[in-house]
Order: C-alpha cells, then sequence, then structure tokens
C-alpha cells in the first residue's frame, strides 16, 4: 500500500487486515474498497411466515459453508415463533449432507483451512461453555474422518454476550436468539462491532 503508483487498494477478508491495509494506504492518501467481516442478523417477527422464514434463514447461513461475510449467521426470532423456527430449522440442518465438494450432491464442503476448522471448533466449545445449547451439528462428521468438514450446525439459547454472538465464525454455524418487540430486535442486531 506504500508503492505511490498504486491509488486504490481492494481486500476482501478479515477485519483486522482491513484495518492495517487503510492504515497502510493513509499518508499517500490511497483509496480503499474493502469487503470485510460481518455478523449479519436475520430477524423473524412473529407474524413472518414461518416456512419462508426457515427456507430464508437455511440459504443465509448454509451457502458457500457459511464462508462469506454477508452470511446470516445470527437467527434472532420474535418469542411466540422461536421454538417453532429454529426447531425446524435444526430439523432441517440435520439432513444437510456435508462432503466433497466435487460431489454434486455436497450442500456442504470443507471449511478453508485446518487452522480455521480449529477455530470454529472452538467457537462451537466457547458456546457450551457459556451455557447455549447445540441442538445439531458442532462435530466432524463420522463420514468424513479427514480434512475440515463441519457439521451443519445450529446454536440455540445464545445471549448477546457469547462469544458467538459478537464475533464472526465464519462457517456453517447459526445462532440462535430470541427476543421481545421491535426495539430489542434492533438493539441486538446492531449489539455487534458489525452493527
Amino acid at each position: 500500500p506504500r508503492t505511490p503508483g498504486v491509488n486504490l487498494v481492494c481486500f476482501t477478508g478479515e477485519t483486522a487486515t482491513g484495518s492495517t491495509i487503510i492504515a497502510a494506504g493513509a499518508p499517500t492518501l490511497k483509496r480503499s474498497s474493502i469487503e470485510l467481516g460481518g455478523k449479519s442478523p436475520v430477524v423473524v417477527f412473529a407474524d413472518a411466515d414461518p416456512e419462508l422464514a426457515v427456507d430464508a434463514a437455511l440459504a443465509q447461513i448454509f451457502t458457500m459453508n457459511g464462508q462469506r461475510c454477508t452470511a446470516g449467521s445470527r437467527l434472532l426470532v420474535e418469542r411466540p415463533l422461536y421454538d417453532r423456527v429454529v426447531g425446524a430449522i435444526a430439523a432441517r440442518a440435520r439432513n444437510i449432507r456435508v462432503g466433497d465438494p466435487f460431489d454434486p450432491r455436497t450442500e456442504v464442503g470443507p471449511l478453508i483451512h485446518p487452522e480455521h476448522h480449529a477455530r470454529v471448533l472452538g467457537y462451537i466449545a466457547s458456546a457450551r461453555a457459556e451455557g447455549a445449547t447445540v441442538l445439531v451439528g458442532g462435530e466432524r462428521p463420522e463420514h468424513l474422518p479427514e480434512g475440515n468438514y463441519l457439521q451443519a450446525t445450529v446454536i440455540g439459547d445464545v445471549t448477546e454476550t457469547m462469544r458467538v454472538f459478537r464475533e464472526e465464525i465464519f462457517g456453517p454455524v447459526l445462532v440462535a436468539t430470541p427476543f421481545d418487540g421491535e426495539e430489542e430486535a434492533i438493539r441486538l442486531a446492531n449489539a455487534t462491532q458489525y452493527g
């Protein structure tokens, strides 16, 4: 970024790296196009169509293995619909096929790197330690003893103080939190560094 002939730096990746790039380009007033991390909420109110909400939530987190900055990784559901929606998502996630990305039947492939696989498993362990409930997944699939594979995972009973609520996991992991009313939904949607 300090090269005088470079006028624009484009970067997609982790937030801390993006911050470093912007800071390095500041002395020469470089422009930047930065696509960084996220912890996007999917907000479901009690008057929503539950079937559509389930379809949307599944698509938002499990496409591309959840390894995208726009993944809908936090599911906020108004309390009257919470058990129904989260239960249906967990039931469907249980049947998501994890496997070789070259197999056309595969719906979720491997995570990008062994270190990242270990990091995602660490997030799941932290959720358990902090009192959340892993409703489905959270482990390596039995039929895939090697590689960076992880079952589609849904974690319930997540509160806003937990790491899995606040930090980007960047994997096939959905965390679910109930809310009471629009004001709380907005507050929770914004209760991360990405909000």
